[in-house]
């Protein structure tokens, strides 16, 4: 166990993941990955000045999830750690996206209330390559790799209070609003203190210790994807074609981080230097500068100006309708005598006016 401990120390050291005496909130659920961080954090939270506050999420989808809460009470009051029980106040529809959405709208609000810096997760590198064939199956797009490092910030557009009806909540929850691009500066940082540890070693740290868990049933249900690639996709991929997988799909992950990172500081130099207009309302750029710049950066200045003018709910199609009505009018500069102005998704309005083309968002 020592030798675990030392090995979060130095990722914690190494990637800067937290400071001496910053509040942390640690999200518990009573499994083995949760259960073995509180191990971890109970002796490190000593050596850091950590004020230490867990956080259990209850859906109420399983009946037994109130043992649950009981056998969690018992272990905090031994270890005298304050914990907050977090329960959905209207009907949290099945499915990973709605989960997930109530429970980090849930940790803002509580990171607002105890006014804590960091919330801590039990992801482990097992879920890294889970989460990773999820996305790519899925269509994601590349930005998303960034989730996968040991250190994720999610934006949020507002605080969700009390003052929010209900009716209100459901309508957001259903509308499936992406939880980690909004439209807002509201940060929730969240941590991966033992991504480097496979799901394997955890169990058997769990199994030396006789500590206690629960086991959540919808983690076998196979009415979600994520179970679906834990259990068939993977064990195939092992089986078959490579038993080393889950190094190769970090060796990679690792690799793509670093050239996706490097594509967005080139990015942003050009959009700053470039952008002709610097308002948080609209961008603009001149036809013979953006067309000058390799297709892989016409996407990505399109991008980045969308997230300076807050219009981050558009898809792969939306851009390109957009990208190809700047073709049309780039080889056709007649078309470019009077001005024009299109708008797209109702959220969109681009507007050509000889060399320069704006957007703006409605």
């Amino acid at each position: 166990m020592e030798q675990f401990i030392n090995l979060v120390r130095i990722q914690i050291n190494l990637k800067g993941l937290f400071s001496y005496g910053n509040t942390l909130i640690l999200c518990i659920s009573g499994g083995q990955d949760s259960n073995l961080l509180y191990l971890i954090f109970t002796v490190l939270k000593y050596q850091y000045n950590l004020p230490l506050v867990l956080v259990y999420c209850n859906h109420y989808w399983q009946k037994d999830s109130v043992l649950n809460q009981q056998n969690l009470t018992r272990l905090v009051y031994l270890n005298k750690h304050p914990i907050i029980f977090c329960t959905p106040f209207f009907l949290v529809k099945q499915g990973e996206f709605n989960a997930a959405f109530w429970r980090y709208t849930s940790l803002q609000r509580i990171c607002f209330f105890v006014n804590a810096d960091l919330v801590l997760t039990g992801h482990t590198s097992t879920d890294v390559v889970e989460s990773f064939l999820f996305y790519l199956i899925r269509g994601s797009q590349s930005r998303l790799i960034t989730q996968f490092q040991n250190i994720t910030l999610n934006e949020y557009s507002k605080l969700y209070f009390f003052t929010v009806k209900k009716t209100t909540l459901r309508k957001l929850i259903d509308s499936r609003l992406n939880i980690i691009i909004n439209t807002s500066a509201n940060l929730l940082k969240v941590i991966k203190p033992i991504q480097n540890l496979t799901r394997y070693e955890v169990y058997h740290l769990i199994n030396f210790f006789y500590f206690p868990i629960w086991v959540d049933q919808t983690n076998f249900s196979m009415r979600y994807a994520r179970n679906r690639i834990r259990y068939q996709l993977l064990p195939l991929i092992r089986f078959y074609f490579n038993p080393k997988t889950d190094i190769n799909v970090h060796r990679f992950l690792n690799t793509l981080f670093d050239d996706i990172t490097f594509l967005d500081y080139l990015t942003l130099k050009l959009k700053d230097l470039n952008n002709i207009t610097k308002q948080t309302n609209f961008f603009s750029y001149t036809f013979a500068f953006f067309f000058s710049c390799p297709y892989i950066f016409q996407k990505r200045l399109l991008v980045e100006g969308f997230n300076q003018i807050k219009v981050r709910q558009f898809n792969y199609k939306n851009l390109e309708l957009i990208l190809k009505f700047l073709y049309i009018q780039f080889y056709k500069p007649e078309l470019r005598k009077k001005p024009i102005i299109l708008i797209i998704n109702k959220k969109i309005k681009v507007v050509v006016n000889y060399s320069v083309f704006y957007f703006y968002s409605l």
